[in-house]
């Protein structure tokens, strides 16, 4: 039996149902309804209730939810003559300041996301509610290919500001609840490497040909489930955000690595591997990626400084931290005169004898 047009409000995991509502736009006379269940696939998003119910049935159960340091919004564009169709971009300063992660749309069409960080202060024009104003600034700004500035500007004041989260969860099956948790509800993700819904169609896979080997045992089919997709949820998470820094400077430079190891690996094909990043689209798993990546050093210098910058971000935005101008100044004065002062005191004292005898 469908339900469409139903909202999932809460998982009764002992009764084995969901209590759900339809929606109706009247709001009347609304009767919640109680929907046995026998398995549970959680496929129900980023705010995923089945999750939720996880967490009040397992002590040991660990998520975490949290943004990707960024905002922005998308418009729909038509194919560019110059462009070739299914060419996926990533544009730096496409406009001041913004990324923007292009991806191939059918009909001939390109989805443009454009982003930027939440310690960049928009400029007025983009937060415009007026059509003209966005297309004018597009149009001075916008130079990675043609684009009607004018559709562009219309697209973007009937929209509101995008933000995307990530999820972690250290598994992704509940035995006492029957339930499985799959595609962003197990590991939404950012789209840096473009493999959110290949990850969530391998969750689907993955769990048909579980159930083929184990003759549909669910008992066994459960846990094995978190056996081989967690690592592999996990790992796109990390290498969407953790292969791409915030940091311009530190990004500038993984991009100049990257570069010199795909030369070489074309010169030196036997000595130096292909970059694993390279390898995704060619049917590596993304748990293999993420172990080269680390023999790499990328994910932890990425992670590092990412880290950083988010939560001096926070600490500074909620009050933790302030920008105290006078506390800057003895900063520097202990930094420039004090510090020198006592190592000269220290030579001194240390050497002090020696000197005057010389």
């Amino acid at each position: 039996i469908s339900h469409y047009n139903t909202k999932a409000l809460y998982v009764d995991g002992d009764n084995k149902c969901v209590i759900a509502r339809p929606k109706n736009e009247s709001n009347v006379n609304i009767t919640d309804m109680n929907l046995d269940y026998d398995i549970l696939l959680g496929c129900d998003g980023i705010r995923s209730i089945v999750r939720n119910a996880f967490l009040s049935t397992h002590r040991d159960f660990e998520f975490d939810l949290r943004g990707s340091f960024g905002y922005g919004k998308s418009v729909h564009v038509a194919l560019p003559e110059d462009v070739e169709d299914g060419t996926f971009m990533i544009i730096n300063e496409c406009l001041p300041g913004w990324v923007s992660f292009v991806l191939p749309e059918s009909g001939q069409k390109l989805n443009v996301a454009l982003g930027t960080r939440l310690d960049k202060e928009c400029c007025v024009e983009l937060k415009s509610s007026d059509p003209k104003v966005v297309a004018d600034y597009f149009r001075e700004h916008w130079h990675a290919f043609d684009i009607d500035c004018d559709e562009v500007g219309e697209q973007w004041v009937q929209q509101g500001w995008n933000t995307v989260g990530q999820v972690h969860c250290n598994f992704y099956h509940s035995e006492p609840l029957r339930a499985l948790l799959l595609g962003d509800a197990a590991h939404a993700t950012c789209p840096n490497i473009g493999q959110g819904m290949n990850t969530a169609l391998a969750d689907a896979s993955a769990l048909n040909s579980l159930l083929n080997d184990h003759k549909d045992d669910w008992d066994v089919v459960l846990p094995k489930f978190s056996e081989l997709r967690v690592k592999e949820g996990n790992a796109l998470t990390d290498l969407s955000f953790h292969t791409y820094s915030l940091s311009p400077g530190q990004q500038i430079t993984l991009m100049v690595r990257q570069n010199v190891r795909i030369a070489l690996n074309k010169l030196l094909p036997w000595i130096v591997d292909r970059d694993p990043m390279y390898e995704i689209p060619r049917g590596m798993k993304l748990s293999e990626a993420y172990h080269r990546m680390s023999k790499l050093g990328v994910i932890q210098r990425v992670r590092r400084n990412n880290d950083d910058m988010m939560r001096s971000h926070f600490e500074k935005s909620v009050g933790m931290v302030r920008d105290d101008e006078s506390a800057g100044i003895m900063n520097k004065m202990f930094r420039y005169v004090m510090v020198p002062v006592f190592v000269a005191c220290a030579v001194a004292v240390l050497f002090g004898d020696k000197i005057s005898q010389q």
